[in-house]
């Protein structure tokens, strides 16, 4: 079912795993979910504030998200983003002691942080990877970093610690 709120903030805290088989949307606040267990949100998440999403002990899976300012994205497990990634006015910060898989473009007005210790894939074919109004860092520790076209308005830094470094360019 859907998650819709007005005028609230959505703030969910769970021990397990939440899934959410409908769209998430806070037309005037933010949406905060945070877990001791796995996120899936089936469909799109939207807020005209920040997206949180947490998982101390699990993955994250999503579709489209969409936030008026900052999208942070942070999980001990994988973090699969199934379409776009928008922070309209902010910045996108993606965080996995797994590995990140972005279908999508990731898009920051502002900077755009994403370290994974596995390996970080941005983008696809004919897809940018990412866009960002300002610095651009993509790291992985063990993992390949794959992406798919880097804009950035400031630095752009990507690196592999161990893994190998690919960037599709348009």
């Amino acid at each position: 079912d859907d998650v819709n709120a007005d005028g609230n903030t959505i703030d969910l805290t769970a021990t397990g795993a939440v899934t959410i088989d409908g769209v998430v949307d806070d037309l005037s606040g933010s949406v905060s979910i945070s877990t001791g267990g796995a996120i899936t949100i089936a469909q799109a998440a939207s807020a005209a504030g920040s997206i949180t999403l947490v998982s101390s002990a699990g993955a994250i899976s999503t579709q489209e998200i969409i936030a008026g300012t900052d999208v942070s994205v942070v999980a001990t497990g994988n973090i699969l983003l199934g379409a776009n990634t928008t922070a309209s006015s902010g910045a996108v910060t993606l965080l996995s002691d797994s590995s990140i898989t972005s279908i999508g473009t990731v898009n920051a007005n502002r900077d755009a942080t994403i370290i994974a210790t596995g390996n970080v894939t941005l983008g696809g074919s004919g897809l940018a990877g990412l866009l960002t109004g300002g610095d651009a860092t993509i790291l992985a520790n063990t993992g390949d970093v794959t992406v798919a076209n880097v804009t950035a308005g400031g630095d752009a830094v990507l690196f592999s610690l161990q893994g190998m470094l690919s960037q599709e360019k348009d």
